[in-house]
């Protein structure tokens, strides 16, 4: 069996799915989280893919940032944040599935490198109510910093910045942009994993070829392929779409590759979803497949807040967002959830890394807008020469095209 010249340019790049193959046997609760993860990761999927643009997301980073959140979200605002990210509603349930998720990705002694981090930045002097800072701390290893984002603003993303880099092997630098970041913000919610893993077998170099890679639009451009040959791997083929896994060191993790046939990329991925992948994954069996696929790097950055409102969570940007399971201090909302992923792939391994911010902001605040009013006299108006201490208006007159004499 031989699978030949990738056809789509989204295959790889869209729907790379890392996933734990026999990771140690997770209790009922992880398999919820994980599930409604893994759920949440499609319906995702489908609101920032392009019709030709490469994709590359971490939905475990989005859901974890975003589960933080949760923990402080009241009535109607965390029923359509749970829904939206398909979450357990039961507290204990997905408190103790996103804690057993999370310490099962730190464990030590692996024959690769996966780690992920969660840090939370609060206003100086805010203070958050005990069981939000608890269950933080217990259930997300969330660590606790303070910043003056009132006093120091714009500056407060340096730090934010430093400690993503810094837990994704430098390769996330700038996760925080310059203005998302200002004196109204009072909370940072942030998660970074990172990931580097060589294949179970390593592409030969030698094998390494340039190749034509046919797009989605008929054309064709040449690039790097890689090759292994008479290789024992997991197979599936489908209706339209062929479906491969790749094994990474350990078997506890893989890449699975769904490559559709051609002419049959507008069929097969409108169809994915969490129970379909189930299927495709139940349904695949042990082969000697000759692959070939391309190398590629690139990275993607995504502003959140509208698509994660167009999938229902509604309420959490607006002035009416219920986050009092925070603070008592002052009402928050969220203005951003920004996200940004890096992938490497290449004939050793994949190298990944990717983090969100969930940026709070307190309610009825220009999230985005310098506090200096602005007044910009750009159109026709009315002008008034007066004596200050009179008050008598001396002169009067109005202006509606400035080049006119």
């Amino acid at each position: 069996m031989k699978i030949s010249k990738l056809a789509i340019l989204n295959t790889l790049t869209c729907l790379l799915l890392i996933s734990y193959q026999k990771m140690h046997a997770q209790p009922t609760n992880s398999t919820q989280v994980t599930s409604g993860n893994n759920q949440f990761a499609f319906d995702l999927y489908k609101t920032i893919k392009s019709n030709s643009d490469n994709a590359f997301y971490s939905p475990f980073s989005i859901s974890v940032a975003l589960g933080m959140t949760v923990e402080g979200a009241k009535n109607t605002t965390r029923k359509e944040m749970l829904k939206t990210m398909h979450l357990p509603e039961d507290d204990l349930i997905r408190q103790t599935g996103f804690r057993s998720l999370l310490t099962a990705i730190n464990a030590p002694d692996k024959q690769y490198k996966l780690s992920t981090a969660n840090s939370i930045w609060v206003q100086s002097g805010m203070t958050l109510k005990p069981e939000f800072e608890t269950s933080l701390i217990n259930n997300f290893k969330g660590g606790l910093n303070s910043l003056n984002f009132k006093v120091e603003g714009e500056n407060c993303r340096v730090p934010i910045n430093d400690w993503v880099a810094n837990n994704t092997n430098q390769k996330i630098i700038d996760l925080i942009p310059e203005k998302s970041i200002n004196k109204f913000t009072r909370m940072v919610l942030t998660n970074a994993i990172y990931f580097k893993g060589q294949w179970k077998k390593e592409f030969s170099k030698e094998l390494t070829s340039d190749q034509y890679f046919h797009l989605i639009d008929q054309k064709s451009v040449v690039v790097p392929m890689m090759q292994s040959l008479k290789s024992d791997h997991k197979y599936l083929k489908t209706e339209n779409a062929a479906i491969l896994e790749i094994p990474y060191k350990n078997d506890e993790l893989s890449m699975v590759l769904i490559l559709p046939d051609p002419g049959k990329f507008s069929a097969v991925e409108p169809a994915m979803s969490e129970a379909q992948f189930e299927i495709w994954q139940k349904q695949m069996t042990n082969q000697t497949v000759d692959v070939t696929i391309p190398k590629f790097k690139f990275r993607q950055k995504l502003m959140l807040s509208q698509k994660l409102n167009e999938m229902g969570m509604e309420q959490a940007f607006t002035d009416v967002a219920d986050f009092s399971g925070m603070t008592k201090d002052e009402p928050l909302k969220i203005s951003e959830v920004i996200h940004e992923a890096f992938i490497e792939v290449n004939e050793e391994g994949t190298e990944a890394a990717a983090a969100t911010a969930v940026i709070m902001v307190r309610t009825e605040s220009k999230e985005f807008e310098d506090e200096t009013l602005q007044f910009r006299a750009d159109r026709p108006f009315i002008f008034i020469l007066k004596h200050k201490s009179k008050g008598s208006i001396l002169f009067m007159g109005r202006v509606m095209n400035p080049l006119t004499n």
